[in-house]
């Protein structure tokens, strides 16, 4: 069984030190850590000053596709090669310190300055789970100073939580590289769409954005557009028919 670090404190007849345990990871849990929250800003703030300069330079012209092409071909396209350009990075993507809220131990092995990935966390947290499946251990109250099983496995799981939110923020780099193939490719959305009175600038931000979101959204926002598009058409159809 793993076991967690206890303060040399404890040994020397001091206070006790808290074992860790869920609620004491120090992560803010609910939305991704300072660092990542910077590294989105500055995605965006590159990919889209960078995008909009080749714009304003190249002037490409807006992608006119071949006959029997659909306008929105290319875009998807883009979004699906920053998706596959993208995934292995975000298996190195959202790393989080092993540091725990402070005078909290962290489990056996693991240095508080450590740099936990998402698979060492699911191996933490399945290696804690097995070993309570085992000894059928359950959660300590907190002024136990042994841990059991379960608790390094809920210590373990917030670590896998954070982790997520942190990459969550890696959307913003796949915006940004959205933004900058807008720019240097032609590829612009509202022009595409025929939207009114839209700056080049703004159409490079928002097909970044668009790009970037993945293909999925990509795909349910052309369905909507031309699923409009065709009720538009049906009624003067019908009406031409009946005349």
């Amino acid at each position: 069984m793993t076991v967690m670090k206890v303060a040399a404190s404890v040994a020397a007849g001091g206070p006790a030190q808290p074992v860790a345990r869920a609620g004491l990871t120090g992560k803010p849990l609910t939305r991704p850590e300072t660092a990542y929250l910077l590294w989105l800003l500055g995605f965006l703030v590159v990919g889209a000053t960078v995008g909009i300069i080749l714009a304003y330079t190249l002037k490409q012209p807006g992608y006119k596709p071949p006959e029997g092409v659909s306008i929105f071909a290319l875009f998807y396209i883009a979004a699906q090669a920053l998706e596959r350009l993208l995934e292995p990075l975000s298996y190195l993507y959202g790393r989080t310190k092993a540091s725990s809220a402070v005078g909290v131990s962290t489990p056996e092995g693991v240095e508080p300055n450590n740099k936990l990935d998402k698979p060492q966390a699911l191996k933490g947290r399945d290696v804690a789970l097995a070993a309570a499946q085992d000894t059928g251990a359950g959660i300590l109250p907190p002024e136990k100073e042994s841990p059991t099983p379960l608790a390094e496995a809920a210590w373990w799981q917030e670590v896998v939580v954070q982790i997520r939110q942190n990459k969550s923020t890696l959307w913003g780099l796949a915006s940004a590289l959205g933004m900058v193939a807008s720019g240097g490719l032609g590829l612009f959305l509202l022009e595409a769409v025929k939207a009114p009175h839209a700056p080049r600038w703004i159409d490079v931000l928002v097909t970044g954005l668009v790009v970037g979101g993945g293909t999925k959204p990509l795909h349910d926002l052309v369905s909507n557009i031309q699923g409009s598009s065709a009720a538009k058409k049906t009624p003067d159809q019908a009406g031409g028919t009946g005349s």
